[in-house]
């Protein structure tokens, strides 16, 4: 996994080893007594307990139809700030082996996600109206009663992670532990929530948790969250899942002014369209 090919700009190419990357790793063994493990997950929940900027990416591919399957693939890349929500996204979608290609932003502020991403898959709408925009308020993808995603209470309740191998983050060397996560047994996480398309398309609720700390001081540099299928180039479903998704986020050294412009611009009234982005909002964490 320390060499594992992460998602790229590239992954819309879907070579198997960034495919592979979406596939759950195996349960963290026990309870973590690797002083580096332990470190690293200290520097997780310190960067929880007070989260700054990141550079964010998103990764999606997704195959639909049983009788002439249709793949396509979602990157996209941006900075974020955490703490608040806000996001600057910007990448495009593409039907793999050929197709349209969408260019793809997407903005997130005051509470809302902002985006370009065609609703269903309708290509043909974006690129017909390229400023048109959907709107997805945030608070409806928190679960339960929490003020925070999903995948801040997954990660707070992450306990165990096992050494994974060296890796390399932004040129300098690294060490990454890997562990899981079963959204199912997260307390705050409702059964209900976990009924949305983005998990039935993924058919799993197990989530890989990937933490790169710096070789030398030991800070944390990235943070990876990914889950559903694992698929070949030619796009084959594994088991039920038809879906895999990774979100990246490199993390800015504490102190570093927020990459996010202030304010972030958001998308006029008349520029928006009915339907909204539930998967993209359900896979940003804020």
């Amino acid at each position: 996994m320390g060499r594992r090919k992460t998602w790229s700009v590239l992954a819309v190419a879907l070579s198997v080893a960034g495919l592979a990357a979406c596939a759950p790793a195996a349960a963290s063994p026990g309870p973590t007594s690797d002083a580096g493990a332990v470190s690293a997950l200290v520097k997780l929940h310190g960067w929880l307990n007070r989260p700054g900027s990141a550079n964010l990416n998103i990764y999606a591919f997704e195959t639909s139809g049983s009788t002439h399957p249709v793949s396509t693939a979602l990157q996209l890349s941006g900075p974020a700030d955490v703490a608040t929500g806000a996001v600057q996204l910007t990448g495009q979608q593409r039907v793999v082996g050929g197709g349209p290609i969408t260019q793809v932003e997407a903005v997130a502020a005051g509470g809302m996600l902002y985006s370009t991403v065609p609703p269903r898959g309708d290509t043909a709408l974006a690129q017909s109206s390229p400023s048109k925009w959907t709107r997805t308020a945030m608070s409806s993808v928190r679960p339960g009663r929490s003020r925070h995603s999903a995948w801040w209470l997954a990660l707070q309740y992450l306990n165990a992670v096992h050494r994974d191998g060296d890796s390399v983050v932004s040129t300098k060397g690294a060490t990454e532990y890997t562990g899981t996560v079963d959204l199912a047994k997260v307390p705050g996480i409702p059964a209900s929530f976990l009924k949305a398309p983005l998990f039935r398309k993924a058919d799993t609720t197990r989530i890989a948790v990937d933490l790169y700390t710096n070789s030398g001081t030991g800070d944390l540099m990235r943070l990876t969250y990914r889950f559903g299928l694992g698929a070949s180039i030619d796009s084959t479903a594994v088991g039920q899942s038809t879906a895999g998704f990774q979100v990246d986020l490199y993390l800015w050294d504490p102190g570093t002014p927020t990459p996010v412009s202030n304010p972030v611009l958001v998308p006029a009234a008349k520029d928006l369209i009915p339907g909204g982005n539930d998967d993209l909002c359900r896979l940003l964490i804020f």
